[in-house]
């Protein structure tokens, strides 16, 4: 039988990938979860066994929760400056295709760079500008986190 050591392991895609990549699948029968693959039940339970305890669920809650914060900061730079096209819901959801995103990061890494006495930012620059350092804290919050329960908490001061 399979034992896990966080039952919520199994509500992330990526314990059932591992599993899946190394050849095996995991099942639940009337609340009794086993394992499939080459070998027999025995090998199987003992390989999947190994790959859950092995399993590293912090670093996926990271993973998401870094692009929640990445996909909440876009839809926020979005909403200060709407491009001249609509852009396709799936930029705005694919963390890996953020365009949007990245081509206002580059405006803020331009707008850093500038002399301090050559600029003053307007309303709208400056929320983005706020919005920017709110996303860059509760990255390197997650990013510090060692706990499950310290990435849960990150929370994002989002500017009003």
């Amino acid at each position: 039988m399979i034992t896990f050591p966080d039952p919520d392991i199994l509500q992330y895609n990526g314990i059932h990938a591992a599993i899946a990549a190394a050849g095996y699948s995991l099942s639940e029968i009337n609340g009794v979860w086993t394992a499939g693959g080459p070998g027999t039940p025995a090998e199987n339970e003992a390989a999947v066994q190994a790959i859950i305890n092995a399993y590293d669920l912090v670093a996926e809650l990271k993973k998401l929760r870094r692009i929640e914060i990445k996909k909440e900061r876009t839809t926020r730079y979005y909403l200060q400056y709407p491009p001249e096209i609509a852009l396709p819901d799936q930029l705005l959801e694919d963390s890996h295709k953020d365009l949007f995103g990245n081509v206002i990061e580059v405006a803020l890494d331009i707008w850093a760079s500038v002399n301090n006495n050559a600029k003053t930012a307007n309303a709208a620059w400056q929320k983005v500008l706020d919005i920017r350092a709110a996303a860059r804290t509760a990255l390197q919050a997650v990013n510090a986190a060692t706990t499950k329960a310290q990435v849960l908490a990150v929370t994002v001061s989002w500017p009003a």
